[in-house]
């Protein structure tokens, strides 16, 4: 999920070597009517994936986004990376000072 549209994504992903192919699914804020921290990108993430809301791990930066995965009743970690803190992320499931930090919960 992403708040960039698909443009931005498809030259990112060429910018970067990556193949949009790797990604089992990519939500961009042209398909969704409101972006994170709504729910919009995350119904439409599950319904594309066929997936229920219990077999995800959201994995963001910012308590905002962790409070909407919660909301849909998805397993939630936060990553001290960005822009979230371990006291505003405090209601993660799982928080992490890094993303290699998910390899070991995985």
């Amino acid at each position: 999920m992403t708040v960039r549209s698909k443009e931005e994504i498809a030259q990112f992903l060429s910018e970067n070597g990556l193949n949009q192919g790797l990604f089992a699914a990519i939500v961009t804020r042209d398909e969704v009517r409101n972006s994170l921290p709504q729910s919009d990108a995350l119904a439409l993430a599950l319904q594309k994936l066929d997936v229920l809301p219990e077999q995800v791990l959201m994995v963001s930066d910012t308590d905002a986004n962790l409070r909407a995965a919660r909301a849909m009743e998805m397993a939630t970690a936060g990553i001290l990376t960005g822009l979230g803190t371990a006291t505003t992320m405090s209601d993660a499931d799982l928080i992490v000072a890094r993303a290699d930090g998910l390899l070991e919960w995985l």
